[in-house]
């Protein structure tokens, strides 16, 4: 069969556009499935590839892009374009592999395209390092026009993130400024979803006063603007209305847990860590808050979790997950059971891998391409082959699993993948044993203050005194934890030092 011709492909984009704006996103996975993608031509590949990632096929897109993005190979040595990367890169982050994302999208020239700095910052809030995101979103709206979608976007995320890092007088400032923008533009009537985002952030900033009067108000403004409209935002509008009512005590346990469960139900996992997070808080549950922080694997929601805690608190060496109800039988995978045998996964190639990062966070459940890159750190996400091999190391532990507690099963949902313990199993969470990056902070604290310059691999191998794919890991950490800038492609790639 030969390639489609450049009409035959322009038809194929406005029949998934219009595919698109109708709903149909089954009828679209049929489109997608019924192509050939090997003989798309080049010219193609981009557009396809980001109508597959709006229409929730990011595997797709990956595949389609796959014909100028080898993924056996370093990409710094495709042909890509920085367009192509950058749309193979939010795929990658669509299916969880956020490492190798972030390394794909900080490795891109800001100065081809604008959006592109706006892109990088936006992978740093995919890894929940807003800090590094706010400094690149300052850098993104000063390239664009005052009062432009893109101005708009780019500030209602700066909000976010100045939020998440607990910089409520800088918050302050940038609400009050948009506040009156608000007042003077039409950006309401024209995108509602960013103004009732915002609406929602400015009710965070109060609650964060203790003014929750004021935060009310806000919540109430942000759901009348979505009032006849179908949004996720509902929920999250809804979450922040039911925790500033919960600390002004004008909600009941019951209604706090049936909201709870309403976000089970529609699978909005982050929505249910927040609600334990507060919860805990407000019932100064410290137990509760150990919990929290070991059934999450993320340091910067960690460090979260740290900052609104009382100060005294530190957690707890070990709990159980996920309650202490006394008819569980958890597993431990730092001590031996009551019969004195261990219960280790280690004779196993690649399980004790897998139930290890499973574990690490419980909240989560885990997608095909976050398993892959946690596995596999230093590989690159194949779509073709990857699934695969995890799919493969899935069904292994499953089986060793049943054979040595039963009470343990990884359930798949949508393509994800998490840990049930039923009304009997449980884990040990040991904070001892959650700590295997510990090394190469160290290591790059030791290379940060042995120089301040950009450095090679090379370089801080011989710095380091280890093998360069050691140094190489060092870095790649340093770069997915916000504390090293990768620059430049292939033998002229260098490591700008942060801070550690």
């Amino acid at each position: 069969m030969k390639s489609p011709s450049r009409l035959q492909i322009e038809q194929l984009q406005s029949q998934i556009e219009n595919e698109l704006r109708a709903g149909n996103h089954q009828h679209i996975k049929q489109i997608f499935a019924g192509l050939e993608i090997k003989k798309l031509p080049r010219e193609g590949l981009l557009p396809l590839a980001s109508l597959a990632n709006r229409a929730k096929c990011p595997y797709v897109a990956l595949k389609i892009l796959s014909n100028c993005i080898r993924a056996d190979t370093s990409v710094a040595a495709s042909t890509a374009t920085p367009m192509e990367l950058a749309e193979y890169g939010n795929s990658l982050h669509k299916i969880g592999s956020h490492q190798e994302a972030h390394r794909i999208l900080l490795g891109l020239d800001p100065s081809v395209h604008q959006n592109i700095r706006r892109t990088q910052a936006f992978s740093f809030i995919y890894l929940w390092d807003y800090e590094s995101a706010g400094e690149l979103l300052r850098l993104y709206l000063q390239t664009v026009e005052t009062g432009s979608v893109d101005w708009w976007l780019g500030n209602v995320n700066l909000l976010a993130s100045l939020l998440s890092c607990g910089k409520y007088s800088e918050c302050g400032q940038l609400v009050e400024k948009l506040e009156f923008l608000i007042q003077e533009s039409d950006i309401q009537q024209r995108h509602p979803l960013l103004v009732a985002n915002f609406f929602e952030q400015v009710a965070q900033l109060h609650f964060y006063d203790h003014n929750f009067t004021k935060a009310r108000m806000q919540t109430e403004r942000a759901a009348a603007i979505l009032l006849h409209r179908e949004s996720i935002y509902h929920l999250l509008i809804q979450k922040w209305k039911n925790i500033i009512d919960l600390f002004d005590g004008k909600i009941s346990a019951h209604s706090w847990f049936e909201f709870r469960k309403k976000a089970a139900d529609v699978g909005h996992w982050e929505t249910i860590r927040e609600c334990d997070l507060y919860f805990a808080l407000y019932m100064k549950d410290s137990l509760a808050l150990s919990r929290l922080f070991l059934a999450s694997a993320n340091g910067f929601y960690r460090a979260k979790i740290q900052r609104l805690a009382p100060k005294a608190w530190a957690p707890l060496e070990s709990v159980v997950w996920p309650d202490s109800n006394s008819d569980r039988v958890p597993l431990n995978f730092l001590r031996s059971n009551e019969s004195g045998q261990r219960m280790s996964l280690e004779d196993q190639t690649g399980l004790l891998r897998l139930f290890k990062v499973l574990s690490s966070d419980l909240y989560s459940p885990w997608h095909l391409g976050s398993l892959f890159s946690s596995l596999y750190p230093d590989e690159y996400f194949d779509p073709f082959r990857s699934p695969n091999r995890v799919h493969q190391l899935i069904r292994r532990l499953r089986v060793r699993l049943a054979s040595m507690h039963g009470n343990v099963e990884i359930v798949e949902n949508s393509s994800t993948y998490f840990l049930d313990f039923g009304s009997r199993g449980g884990l040990t969470l040991n904070l001892e044993s959650q700590v295997p990056t510990g090394k190469y902070h160290l290591l790059l604290l030791k290379l940060m203050g042995s120089t301040s310059q950009p450095v090679s691999v090379e370089m801080a191998a011989k710095v380091l005194q280890c093998p360069p794919t050691q140094a190489s890991r060092v870095l790649r950490w340093g770069v997915d934890n916000g504390k090293v800038i990768k620059t430049g492609q292939g033998r002229a790639t260098v490591y700008i030092l942060r801070s550690a």
